[in-house]
Formats: C-alpha cells, sequence, structure tokens
C-alpha cells in the first residue's frame, strides 16, 4: 500500500493543528483566570473577651441580616500566616457549606491552647478581601480542638465563600506552604 504525498498531508494535518493549538494554549490562562490567581484574602481569627469593663477590647459586630454584638481582645490570635490550607466543605446535606481552616504546626498549637483554655468563649473570623472587611463567623467553643482544623459556617454566599478560600490558597501558594485538602 502506497500513500501518496497529498494523501499523507490531508490524513496529518488536523492532527498537526491539534497538537500545535495545545501547546500553544496549555499554558495560557485566560484573563479571568489570571484575575483569579492574584486574588488575596486574609483572615484574622479573635478571641471573645470575657469582660467588656476594659478600655483592651473591641466591639465588633458579626453577622448581616440578623447582627451580633460581640466584644473581642483586639489582638488576633491567629491569622493567615498560621494556615496550611482552605477549602469550602459541605456540612449538612441541605445546600449547607462551610468554610474549613487547617492550620500549620504553630497555629495548630494555638487553636489547641486557645480551645482548651476558653470553653465557652467565642472565636471571631474576620476575612480582608478585594475592597471588603468582613465579620464572617463567630462559633462558640464547646470543646478542644488538636488536629488544628476548625470548620466555621461564614455569614455570606458560596460565591463569596468560593472567593476567600481561593484567596486564602493563593496566600498559602505565596508563603511557599503545599495546598493540601
Amino acid at each position: 500500500m502506497s500513500l501518496s504525498r497529498r494523501h499523507f498531508n490531508q490524513i496529518f494535518l488536523p492532527v498537526w493543528v491539534t497538537c500545535l493549538s495545545l501547546l500553544l494554549f496549555a499554558g495560557c490562562k485566560t484573563a479571568e483566570q489570571k484575575k483569579k490567581d492574584k486574588e488575596a484574602t486574609e483572615i484574622s481569627v479573635y478571641l471573645e473577651a470575657t469582660t467588656a469593663a476594659s478600655d483592651k477590647v473591641r466591639v465588633v459586630q458579626v453577622g448581616r441580616n440578623y447582627p451580633a454584638k460581640i466584644v473581642v481582645i483586639p489582638d488576633a490570635v491567629i491569622d493567615t500566616r498560621d494556615l496550611a490550607a482552605a477549602s469550602v466543605v459541605q456540612v449538612d446535606e441541605v445546600e449547607g457549606f462551610g468554610i474549613m481552616l487547617q492550620f500549620d504546626k504553630h497555629g495548630t498549637l494555638m487553636l489547641d491552647n486557645i480551645t482548651s483554655e476558653s470553653k465557652g468563649l467565642r472565636l471571631v473570623f474576620l476575612a480582608r478581601y478585594d475592597l471588603e472587611v468582613r465579620w464572617l463567623a463567630a462559633p462558640r467553643l464547646t470543646k478542644r480542638i488538636a488536629n488544628g482544623k476548625i470548620v466555621f459556617t461564614p455569614d455570606c454566599n458560596r460565591e463569596e465563600a468560593d472567593r476567600i478560600v481561593r484567596g486564602l490558597a493563593n496566600q498559602i501558594k505565596e508563603m511557599g506552604k503545599p495546598f493540601v485538602f
């Protein structure tokens, strides 16, 4: 069986064009993906203060629909630098979601100490992303968290939660930490 040059080109030209296209565009990102890769989120975790009488506390408002005023110690106990991973997770079968934060060794030790000593108090989560600063949640501490992993239900919609976690992942990557689930 003999193939002419013309027949050969007709067969392999589409294959060659496809391969060339893949090589040229495989490394290219869309403008939207480039924008997402530059998104950054910072998160800070504050501890509820035991008394509002001191001048070393701060009153914050958590929640948009049903805001709650919470008195917190003004210095964050854990922040973005202590993160190892973040993800949006399913918390129940009916469209419920939460944000899961996994802390590194230092963050895990801090979370363990805080949750051991502060049962009954609340951790208050503050996120900074785009031009927003939002108090996301204030779950009450009911047990010790020794594994460095906490899940909370944020006061935001799913798109905002995805945006927050994407920005955290970018920050973690920038710090040189592996992003793990």
